[in-house]
């Protein structure tokens, strides 16, 4: 049994850019996580209208696959293009895209962006998205560390989103992964795990029973840092398998 929770709060700005939603059918299930890039709105309509017609998409599909979630990301990228057209803006409106897809076997994601995915069982972290980021980049080139990312100064700057021009898929597919009781996930946008550090995650979730306990006390952790007249959105999704 698969139960969840959705969060999305504005944080200090008066829109709010990020998105979360899903979409249960049968035995299968698409979480859909983003956050908008663009100011004055622009955001807010890229973020949605990638992550709904991913949504409408998942409807189309027959499987929960890799095939699958790329037919997503690919029809959620034309749809922004699209509108992006029809509205006349060759600039902003673009957005970061974590998708989860689950049925009863198995679940695959895909992100774009720096909207993560975290994946966690018996006390473990097993999988993180990595960040199409500069910082990220700068990891991997063994320059910077994992937990430098959060203050870097470059974090904001992505070097793959969905709303500009594709020469080729600018998305990461996971392989599948075997579902298992125990196993709890949490799609982020920025404005959420920049606040929480991983093993803060880790230590709220065994102490909490359910989605919602485990987002509750995130965001109580989050809420307590900062000054929150300058706090991003921030939004997050819970999902524990039963």
């Amino acid at each position: 049994m698969i139960t969840y929770r959705l969060l999305s709060r504005t944080g200090g700005r008066t829109d709010n850019e990020d998105y979360v939603n899903a979409r249960e059918l049968g035995d299968r299930c698409c979480f859909v996580a983003a956050d908008g890039l663009g100011g004055h709105q622009k955001g807010e309509v890229a973020s949605r209208a990638a992550a709904e017609q991913i949504l409408s998409e998942f409807a189309a599909v027959k499987e929960v696959s890799a095939k699958s979630i790329r037919q997503c990301m690919e029809a959620g990228q034309q749809a922004l293009m699209e509108l992006k057209r029809e509205l006349g803006h060759r600039d902003g409106m673009k957005t970061t895209m974590a998708v989860l897809m689950m049925d009863r076997k198995k679940a695959v994601w895909a992100h774009v962006g720096d909207t993560r995915i975290y994946v966690f069982r018996k006390g473990k972290l097993l999988a993180r998205t990595k960040d199409h980021s500069v910082p990220q980049m700068l990891v991997e080139a063994g320059e910077l560390t994992e937990d430098q990312i959060r203050g870097h100064y470059a974090r904001n700057q992505l070097l793959q989103v969905m709303g500009v021009p594709w020469d080729g898929p600018q998305y990461t597919v996971a392989e599948p992964l075997p579902l298992k009781k125990g196993q709890a996930y949490l799609l982020c946008t920025d404005g959420f795990w920049e606040l929480v550090e991983e093993e803060e995650m880790l230590a709220c979730l065994q102490s909490s029973k359910n989605p919602s306990v485990w987002l509750s006390k995130m965001e109580k952790l989050l809420l307590g840092r900062g000054r929150p007249e300058e706090m991003d959105n921030y939004s997050a999704i819970g999902i524990y398998v039963g």
